[in-house]
């Protein structure tokens, strides 16, 4: 028998099994369903971790302003304000984006008083202060 033969034989000898596609099948769906389910988690933890920044970065803004440290407190409230956009244009729930949003009302006052060496800053620290701790916590 010639080479081609044989291959060809072999070929013919070879049928479909539809059990080793279920198989092949029902092993998919779980690891699928797992790696769907991790993805959800490490999505969930990195929200966690940028909201936890944002709260961390408005309580160093207030302490730096009232230590009268305006340039540390500014470059904070940067990030903060910067971080809160970010988070606020990525995620889907609408009470966070409206909690991201209501802090960038806070923005252009907090920047111009801080820029300014501006002590009176200390009050809308305060409310920023307050509203991450109460809106932002998962």
């Amino acid at each position: 028998m010639t080479r081609h033969k044989r291959h060809v034989c072999v070929a013919r000898e070879r049928k479909y099994d539809p059990s080793l596609s279920l198989a092949i099948i029902l092993g998919f769906i779980p690891e699928y369903q797992r790696a769907s389910n991790l993805a959800k988690q490490l999505e969930t933890a990195r929200l966690e971790s940028k909201l936890r920044e944002i709260r961390e970065l408005a309580s160093l803004s207030y302490i730096d302003a009232s230590k009268m440290n305006y340039g540390s407190a500014t470059e904070d409230s940067e990030r903060m304000f910067g971080l809160a956009r970010e988070v606020a244009n990525d995620t889907t729930d609408d009470g966070l984006r409206s909690s991201l949003n209501g802090l960038s009302t806070f923005r252009d006052t907090v920047m111009g008083k801080l820029k300014a060496a501006d002590a009176s800053v200390l009050e809308p620290l305060q409310q920023i202060v307050q509203k991450t701790q109460r809106e932002l916590k998962r």
